[in-house]
């Protein structure tokens, strides 16, 4: 006879096996290690077993926003297709574009189908604790030359980059590098607030995470401050939420400006703290509310010289190495990809996706998803990026819970 403290023993390792491997498998996932020593990056390899776990449940799929999503990125193919075809573009970059956010697709389903029992929330909880630990890796890599060394091997920055940036910023693993290091943290503040209004997140729990996140998120890309939008979650018509909301930013106001006064004392002179927080001392010494990133990304606002481009775009992404048309801004690089018809296709598809997961959720459901897409609009103006490996499955998640909810109600009845 098993003796049932044993039994108890047994269950409570395998729950913490079956965490430990949810959140490995999630940090790969985020992180999207794409090391000489890997065939593929960890993001693509978990594609593709997401692929093998739907096969081998003979392409069963218990999630229409999937079957949304793949139809979505068909869609894209075939106007990318007539867009090089007619525009003459011989650029192929976008295609692995597309097929990559397939495998994050896949990926993000195997996620979410495999361990069912979590939640929206722990997902979320575990992306603002991975960002963490990614930045905290960045910092301790800015700290050891040796230690950066080993990570450079691994997954080499190009030449310009490093001599650009040497010194200058944080620099991570994977993923976690540059703009999209920035985007990575940005999201992890939306996270953070939403966790906390869920009551997730304690205040002082939530202060913490927030403050961290911010700084060290600002040395490796100030597209971090992008992240502040969270606070529009004050738009929720709920008073509770409205007060949780204004005692952490109040709580926020202040610790941030007491941390922020104490770097600059001990950073003054570092290069460092002067690429982070370039437009906060502009601001201070010089009254201007600008950055020589800023002032860069004025000129690389170019746009379509013929009708033929501004409608079906060029086909082209990239050109020798370098972004088509020396243009890293969002808007203009799918302009000169898929035109004026391909780019509302695009948005105006993510924005149904996001609208159908709305339906029937709560309002704090409804608001995230209006941040993020919100998000999306703002920072295509600085550079590309769709952030889809946290948008899909949050759209996964969502669209569980709706379901949760109309079974309840039949329930009910």
């Amino acid at each position: 006879m098993i003796d049932p403290s044993d039994r108890i023993m047994h269950i409570g390792l395998t729950i913490n096996l079956t965490k430990i491997t949810y959140c490995i498998i999630l940090f790969l996932f985020i992180t999207d290690l794409n090391w000489i020593i890997l065939p593929l990056s960890t993001r693509k390899i978990i594609g593709i077993v997401g692929f093998i776990y739907i096969a081998l449940n003979k392409f069963r799929v218990n999630q229409n926003i999937l079957l949304d999503i793949l139809f979505m990125y068909l869609l894209g193919g075939i106007i990318l297709f007539f867009s090089s075809i007619l525009g003459g573009g011989e650029d192929f970059s976008f295609w692995g574009v597309l097929l990559n956010r397939i495998f994050i697709a896949l990926g993000g389903y195997y996620i979410y189908a495999k361990w069912k029992n979590y939640s929206l929330e722990e997902f979320l909880k575990q992306y603002v604790n991975i960002v963490l630990i990614n930045d905290l890796i960045a910092l301790l890599l800015f700290l050891s030359p040796t230690l950066n060394s080993i990570a450079v091997y691994l997954q080499p920055v190009s030449e310009n980059a490093a001599e650009l940036f040497s010194g200058l910023r944080l620099i991570g693993i994977g993923a976690f590098r540059f703009f999209e290091g920035g985007i990575f943290n940005a999201l992890a503040l939306i996270c953070i607030v939403f966790l906390y209004l869920k009551k997730v997140f304690s205040v002082k729990k939530a202060f913490g995470y927030f403050s961290l996140i911010l700084f060290l998120g600002m040395f490796i890309a100030r597209t971090t401050m992008l992240g502040l939008v969270a606070f529009l979650f004050v738009l929720s018509p709920s008073f509770s939420n409205f007060k949780r909301l204004w005692k952490l930013g109040i709580l926020l106001l202040m610790g941030v400006v007491g941390i922020f006064l104490v770097l600059n004392i001990l950073l003054q002179d570092s290069e460092v703290m002067k690429f982070a927080f370039e437009l906060i001392l502009n601001i201070i010494d010089k009254g201007e509310f600008a950055t020589k990133s800023t002032n860069g990304l004025l000129t690389m606002y170019i746009f379509p010289d013929s009708w033929k481009t501004w409608l079906i775009g060029d086909g082209m992404w990239m050109q020798n190495g370098y972004y088509y048309m020396s243009t890293d801004v969002g808007y203009c690089r799918l302009l000169f990809l898929w035109g004026i018809i391909g780019t509302l296709i695009f948005f105006s598809f993510t924005f149904s996706l996001s609208r159908k997961s709305m339906f029937n959720q709560s309002k704090l459901n409804k608001n995230l998803v209006k941040i993020l897409f919100l998000f999306l609009l703002i920072i295509n103006v600085k550079g590309f990026s769709d952030f889809t490996f946290l948008y899909f499955p949050v759209l996964f998640y969502l669209q569980r819970e709706k379901e949760f909810f109309l079974n309840s109600c039949i329930y009910l009845r």
